[in-house]
């Protein structure tokens, strides 16, 4: 199957550059996507991009493409070409896809070429097979006046109805033309061949019902409201069952065609009869509760009843079953493209959303994009959970103010980055404000690293400043006998920099200074990444027990540790030798509950000694427990004091 393998963005809104480069082409390999972007980054951009040239080929006309990439001036409001692009360079769009050999297929729209219409149209294809979700979709679900019924149909005819396959293509009533088999087809003609019918006569311009060829397009128009209802009525069951089984909504909703829309027999040009009417698709809600009485259970008008929570999990069942029911072309990329769908959501429906785009539609080639940070680490975190990170390229995208050019352009980095790393990729941008901010960062964790725990916060549990945690690290190293060599000391002190030395004043940075300063910065980072200072924190004493209690299973299981457990430079170099005490499991003592098997508390004296990440271990490979690290950490307390080892290794981290 072919996979996508890179986008190119070149003068194409926010992006900058004739040519693709790293500055303008985000690189996925055949993997999936999540993307952090601040606001102005260029994030929406590249999700319209997508947009833009995934649907190119529904545009009969080459100018309705072209509009966007061509150079005017001035530039009318719908060309997307980078305003600081110059009227001779180019401006496009790059997909490139790559198959199971490696070969490449670039497609391509721009103000010279499009290549993603006619013969055996891939595009088409993968667009069919494919599906946008935007929150602002979400909004227009239910984006209606109080006064109003919650009409759907506008929503269906403009994003909807080019993705539900009527399995029979529908011919022209005069032409016998093939008009395609999609909805959003057979909606096109209907709804502008009408005014084609004939007429009694040149002055009477009533539809001349008589004809055949009117008899035609009646019978059409019937077969298009019976495939839509059915359609409507097959995804209404499935969405309800997602929004009952996985949304735990106590509700039932259903879209319904409006019952009574006709043909109109009546049409006359010029008269306020002479425009088809569209459908309306009806959207309402039934309580599923015995508490309701029968005749209070409908809400005809949800969006004035229902709040946002709910109406967004009905909106995402709807889409969900509709992906579900998308039409297979084997060996095309299925493209999942997803903006800030899930701002909207609590934590537990974002979980269940993710669950769901992992364990169904994991066949799709997914690209998330959000500008909302927690959102952003919760899905790396889910993925990490999943165990499906490689699969997944993580990239962030940032707006860096370009010296050379003098304006802003998207800066793409590699989300596994550290702060240093991302320091060295804006420096070499020549984006030197945004550098000084990571370059911060970078000597505060290398700092903090350095010291021990209790050292690094205030009494109210805040972080230091950078210039405090200099001052302790000094202090810390001249006690420990390993003092800072004063040339490092007197570079950090006489810095200009302000990230260093908040003494320094503005008006000292100029440019030049500011690149010598950051250079003088990672020289000084990495002598301090040099200095070792070493400390020890004991955790726990030996003789102390921990008992082990599972959340959900009847177990529990008691240890003794048979010496310190000590963390180094807040670190876990190694854990503890311990002893089993005791266990029990469904009230059985010394049950083993994957095997059944007992042991006499003689027998369980007699256990050798372990260590404590390896009972953890042993915890995990049982069957019936599967106690991973997360699980045993937050549900193992000291018998004496009740705290958990989660509190009592708050801050240390794990190799």
């Amino acid at each position: 199957m072919k996979q996508l393998k890179s986008i190119s963005l070149r003068n194409f809104k926010f992006f900058y550059g004739e040519e693709a480069n790293d500055s303008n082409t985000i690189n996925l390999e055949g993997k999936n996507l999540l993307v952090y972007g601040e606001n102005g980054s260029g994030k929406s951009s590249v999700y319209w991009a997508f947009y833009t040239i995934l649907q190119s080929y529904l545009k009969n006309d080459n100018s309705e493409i072209t509009k966007y990439f061509t150079a005017e001036t001035p530039p009318k409001p719908s060309n997307l070409k980078n305003r600081y692009a110059s009227n001779d360079t180019k401006s496009g769009i790059d997909l490139v896809f790559i198959d199971e050999s490696e070969n490449e297929i670039t497609k391509t729209v721009s103000d010279t070429e499009i290549n993603t219409k006619g013969g055996n149209n891939e595009i088409e294809k993968i667009h069919t097979i494919s599906d946008f979700l935007n929150y602002k979709y979400i909004s227009k679900f239910y984006d209606f006046r109080n006064s109003q019924n919650a009409d759907l149909f506008d929503l269906f005819e403009k994003e909807l109805l080019m993705f539900i396959d009527f399995g029979e293509e529908v011919y022209h009533f005069q032409s016998g033309i093939n008009q395609g088999k999609f909805a959003n087809k057979w909606w096109e003609y209907i709804s502008s061949e009408y005014i084609n019918l004939p007429k009694w006569t040149s002055n009477n311009k009533k539809v001349h019902f008589l004809k055949k060829e009117t008899k035609n397009y009646i019978n059409q128009f019937e077969d298009f409201k019976k495939k839509l209802s059915n359609y409507l009525l097959t995804i209404s069951e499935s969405a309800n069952k997602y929004l009952k089984e996985k949304f735990h909504e106590n509700l039932t909703f259903s879209i319904e065609l409006e019952e009574d829309y006709t043909f109109n027999h009546d049409l006359v040009e010029k008269s306020n009869q002479g425009k088809l009417d569209s459908p309306k698709i009806n959207l309402s809600v039934e309580f599923n509760s015995d508490k309701i009485d029968d005749n209070k259970k409908n809400i005809s008008r949800p969006h004035t009843f229902l709040n946002e929570a709910k109406l967004t999990a009905i909106f995402l069942s709807l889409r969900l079953a509709m992906l579900k029911k998308r039409p297979k072309f084997e060996n095309f990329t299925k493209l999942l493209i997803i903006d800030d769908l899930l701002i909207s959501l609590d934590m537990s429906n974002r979980e269940i959303v993710l669950d769901i785009l992992l364990d169904e539609f994991n066949d799709y080639q997914t690209l998330f994009f959000t500008h909302d940070i927690n959102l952003f680490n919760f899905v790396k975190n889910k993925l990490k959970q999943n165990k499906v990170e490689s699969s997944w390229k993580i990239k962030e995208m940032y707006s860096h103010h370009c010296a050379e050019d003098k304006f802003e352009k998207p800066l793409i980095i590699d989300s596994d980055y550290s702060d240093e790393e991302k320091a060295k990729k804006y420096f070499d941008k020549k984006d030197y404000t945004t550098c000084s901010l990571y370059l911060r960062k970078s000597f505060e964790k290398v700092i903090r690293e350095k010291l021990p725990i209790e050292t690094i916060k205030t009494a109210d549990d805040k972080f230091i400043t950078l210039n405090n945690l200099w001052k302790k690290f000094i202090e810390r190293a001249n006690l420990l006998g390993s003092p800072v060599p004063k040339s490092t000391i007197d570079h950090f002190e006489q810095s200009k920099l302000l990230i260093l030395n908040p003494q320094a004043h503005y008006s000292e940075l100029s440019a030049p200074v500011y690149k010598y300063e950051l250079d003088n910065a990672f020289t000084i980072l990495d002598k301090i990444k040099q200095i070792h200072l070493t400390f020890k924190k004991v955790i726990l004493m030996k003789d102390c027990q921990i008992k082990f209690t599972h959340p959900k299973e009847k177990y529990w299981c008691e240890y003794r540790l048979i010496q310190d457990f000590i963390t180094e430079n807040n670190k876990i170099t190694t854990y503890p030798d311990c002893k089993t005490i005791k266990w029990e499991y469904n009230g059985q003592k010394n049950t083993i509950p994957s095997s059944g098997k007992q042991f006499t508390q003689d027998q369980v004296d007699k256990f050798s000694k372990n260590k404590l990440d390896s009972f953890q271990d042993q915890l995990k490979s049982d069957t019936v427990l599967n106690v991973d690290r997360e699980t045993f950490l937050t549900n193992t307390l000291t018998v004496d004091g009740g705290y958990t080892l989660k509190e009592l290794l708050k801050g240390v981290k794990f190799n």
